[in-house]
């Protein structure tokens, strides 16, 4: 029987990580994340500028893409999308500490299958119940106009 070698997020942090490969880190375990493709990113972005638009013009808090977090123990997420409320100092070298207030996910064909069997709901449905987070899922359709 293998043993998985499990990370600290300290030693995620500084791999070198390939341009062409993302990586979250899950409980300690390295896990591969699909890189969006063009209607994926197109999805994130129009979310992004309509998030954006409302709450920092509200001066309700900050919107980013893409960016790390660091959940609880060795888990270390990038959402498509997250909401941070209220104001705060962000950490300008190293993942934000805790979760953010809500989170959008776009999921599509590819990004699905990778979420699904990397255990993402379940560690961000752990994490949204510990921090008092809401998740958003944006399913894009498929060009039968099914639900992706």
């Amino acid at each position: 029987m293998a043993t998985k070698t499990l990370l600290t997020v300290e030693e995620f942090l500084r791999l070198q990580h390939p341009k062409d490969v993302w990586y979250e880190l899950v409980e300690g375990e390295l896990v591969v994340v699909s890189p969006g493709m063009l209607r994926h990113n197109r999805v994130r972005d129009t979310a992004l500028i309509v998030f954006r638009g409302f709450v920092e013009g509200r001066k309700l808090g900050t919107v980013v893409a893409e960016q790390c977090f660091h959940l609880f123990g060795n888990t270390v997420r990038i959402p498509d999308l997250a909401v941070i409320l209220g104001e705060r100092d962000f950490p300008r070298d190293r993942p934000i500490e805790g979760a953010p207030d809500l989170v959008v996910e776009v999921v599509s064909p590819v990004t699905h299958h990778a979420r699904s069997t990397s255990g993402s709901a379940i560690t961000s449905q752990r994490a949204a119940s510990a921090s008092g987070s809401s998740i958003l899922r944006s399913e894009k359709s498929t060009s039968t106009g099914q639900a992706a």
